[in-house]
């Protein structure tokens, strides 16, 4: 499954050497430049899949992409999201909320019924550890110096103790 442009499409293969797409769902309409569009399907579960478009926000497919329905932060920008890869329930989307601007990571521990902001820094994605769910990574562009480390599952991040290039 993946997003191109605007569209959710699902890979068919029907040989080898023969690819085909069936679109999942048509998310074009009022997507700005500065939106990013992301998709996840979750390690745990592999028929349940998050994807973020905007203005709808958080969208949750439980059947592989046959259905979808939005679960929360509508109107919310540049999302990207992280479902843990032991617990389908634990979801990390990063994005700007203008009605509360100084979040930046949201978490859902309940499948995306209810989102708490958790981080205020300026984060440009964020990725579970494969094996350890506990420990999370993310990406940043200011002074914390590109990539910070969660050993508490997001609630809390720090700078790892590693050698950093800095822009200045």
């Amino acid at each position: 499954t993946a997003v191109l442009g605007a569209l959710i499409v699902l890979p068919a293969v029907s040989s080898a050497e023969e690819w085909s797409w069936t679109l999942l769902k048509d998310i074009s309409g009022g997507i700005e430049d500065s939106c990013q569009p992301d998709i996840d399907i979750n390690q745990a579960d592999p028929f349940q899949l998050y994807a973020f478009v905007f203005p709808e926000g958080v969208l949750k497919s439980i059947d592989s992409g046959k259905n979808w329905k939005t679960v929360g932060l509508e109107g919310i920008t540049s999302g990207m999201i992280a479902t843990s890869p032991i617990n389908p329930d634990v979801v990390f989307i990063r994005g700007s909320n203008p009605l509360e601007p100084d979040i930046t990571l949201w978490k859902s521990i309940d499948g995306g019924i209810t989102w708490r902001g958790i981080e205020s820094i300026s984060l440009n994605n964020v990725a579970f550890h494969p094996v350890d769910p506990s420990k999370m990574f993310a990406v940043t562009q200011d002074w914390l110096g590109g990539t910070l480390l969660s050993t508490d599952g997001g609630e809390t991040w720090s700078i790892p103790q590693v050698n950093y290039i800095y822009p200045w």
